[in-house]
């Protein structure tokens, strides 16, 4: 029996706390017009730091995402 392969599109944002205010409201308007313009993602991701764009992270997002 052969394994069943999908093919998921994820969008990851990634922004450190570290940014300031003024970037992090840029960088939020400009995401959420990117995200209505995209169609088809399974999965939105944010991120501030390391661990949260980690593989582990997002395989942990895509369990929960298929429960």
């Amino acid at each position: 029996m052969s394994a069943l392969s999908v093919d998921r599109l994820v969008l990851m944002t990634w922004c450190p706390e570290s940014s300031r205010i003024k970037q992090k409201m840029l960088y939020s308007s400009s995401y959420d017009a990117l995200k209505k313009a995209l169609v088809g993602v399974y999965k939105y991701i944010q991120a501030c730091d390391v661990e949260e764009a980690s593989q582990q992270t997002i395989e942990e997002a895509f369990r929960k995402g298929s429960q």
